[in-house]
């Protein structure tokens, strides 16, 4: 899959990115940043490929964009025809007003492989933003009883139990 890596088409009018499904994403966000373009959310890993993040349904950073198949506009997939005893390219269109190419391409996302092999992308992005990230260490009743406050006020909130030997400290991490 790390073959099919190729950036195909940037639009920075209409604010979308077209690229292999073998992309990193280390290299799609490079190239969104080159072109004044950013992905609204990111996986944590940014050695994945774009197809595997997709299919496999890799959720991002922020609370307000979804996972990564929400970034997808169009998908191109290797599938087997059986009727015709082949393998045929099958484009699919998040917004098409085929009801069943809708449901076609519904299914191929986060499809784990089983409706074909993903080979290219098409996805949205948004203008560049800056993250923030606060590592605070805190007791867990005081995260615990602000919980909700917390992870309405920022774009993401990750919490993460640090292994202590009470089990009584956690980590915050905040991003915006």
């Amino acid at each position: 899959m790390h073959d099919l890596n190729q950036l195909y088409e940037v639009d920075t009018v209409n604010n979308t990115i077209t690229v292999g499904a073998g992309m990193s994403m280390r290299e799609l966000y490079n190239h969104c940043k080159e072109h004044g373009m950013a992905i609204p959310s990111m996986p944590n890993i940014d050695s994945i490929t774009v197809g595997g993040a997709v299919s496999n349904g890799t959720h991002g950073t922020n609370r307000n964009y979804g996972s990564s198949s929400n970034l997808v506009l169009e998908i191109e997939l290797l599938t087997w025809n059986a009727e015709k005893g082949e393998v045929e390219t099958v484009i699919l269109k998040r917004n098409s007003s085929d009801q069943l190419e809708q449901h076609l391409f519904d299914a191929a996302l986060v499809n784990f492989g089983s409706l074909g092999i993903i080979t290219k992308l098409k996805l949205r992005t948004v203008q560049p933003y800056y993250m923030m990230v606060d590592n605070t260490v805190c007791n867990t009743s005081k995260i615990l009883s602000n919980y909700f406050n917390l992870v309405h006020s920022f774009d993401c909130f990750m919490l993460v139990i640090q292994p202590q030997d009470d089990f009584k400290n956690t980590v915050v991490r905040t991003q915006t």
